[in-house]
């Protein structure tokens, strides 16, 4: 059973957004048809199993969503940071429970194009697994996200 402990690491870089949804009461989702997930193996520290699952980043209280460029459909997450300018990677691990937020900035790569989005806050919600890559074995770089 996939839990919170079990989940290392979340990587943004290559994910595919399908879908940019705003609903009533401003909340935006960001659904991902495609995001890297490291999940620590429990026989050891250092064995993950890499798999891609559809996930939903929702984001309550939009103030503020704009697009600049324009968007391609083969476009992949190039990365995702917390904020405009040179502001740090988004720790979208530390986001399976609603932490508070403020600008997120969605860099693509491909067009170029980024989505910036102001919110009060944000919960990523894993789906569904949809396919296991490989086992990867070695430490998880220090990641200062």
């Amino acid at each position: 059973m996939l839990t919170a402990a079990t989940i290392s690491l979340i990587e943004a870089h290559d994910a595919v957004i399908s879908e940019l949804r705003v609903q009533h009461g401003a909340t935006l989702t960001v659904c991902f048809s495609s995001i890297l997930v490291y999940v620590r193996q429990v026989s050891t520290d250092e064995r993950y199993d890499l798999w891609l699952y559809k996930a939903d980043l929702v984001l309550r209280g939009l103030g503020h969503l704009e697009v600049r460029g324009a968007l391609e459909s083969d476009d992949r997450v190039s990365d995702i940071y917390a904020g405009e300018g040179a502001s740090p990677p988004l720790n979208l691990t530390s986001m399976l429970s609603v932490t508070p937020a403020a600008t997120i900035r969605v860099v693509l790569a491909g067009s170029g194009s980024e989505v910036l989005i102001a919110c009060s806050s944000g919960q990523l919600k894993l789906l569904d697994a949809t396919e296991r890559l490989e086992e990867w074995e070695g430490p998880l770089i220090a990641d200062p996200r």
